[in-house]
């Protein structure tokens, strides 16, 4: 991947699909739970907030998969905590409904204006 952005390919550019979901790399390395690749795109400037045809960003993919790491990427990069999809939902709220308590507490923390690290472990 390094290579391929090194070589001038866009970190932004979404994935060309047939259902045409809009999903960009670095919303597939969240999906991956790739901290690596997201620390790589980011760097690259690989756009935080874009968002997926249903509004999604790759901080709502990351708070479904509870991954507290990628959530601490995700919003140290300007990721919006308050961000809402298509159908009204919040990443912590993505988080509430699959069970992740813990990114749920952590996401709630950080739309409450605390530091993230003063976050209670």
């Amino acid at each position: 991947m390094r290579l391929a952005l090194f070589r001038g390919a866009d970190p932004n550019a979404q994935a060309e699909r047939l259902d045409s979901e809009g999903i960009t790399p670095l919303m597939l390395a969240v999906w991956e739970r790739n901290q690596r690749a997201v620390r790589v795109l980011l760097k690259s400037g690989a756009r935080v907030d874009a968002e997926d045809s249903g509004g999604s960003t790759a901080l709502h993919r990351a708070a479904f998969r509870g991954d507290l790491a990628i959530i601490a990427m995700l919003y140290s990069a300007g990721g919006a905590i308050n961000a809402r999809d298509k159908a009204g939902h919040l990443p912590k709220e993505y988080a509430d409904a699959e069970g992740h308590i813990r990114a749920f507490r952590l996401l709630d923390w950080l739309a409450a204006g605390w530091n993230l690290n003063d976050f209670p472990d």
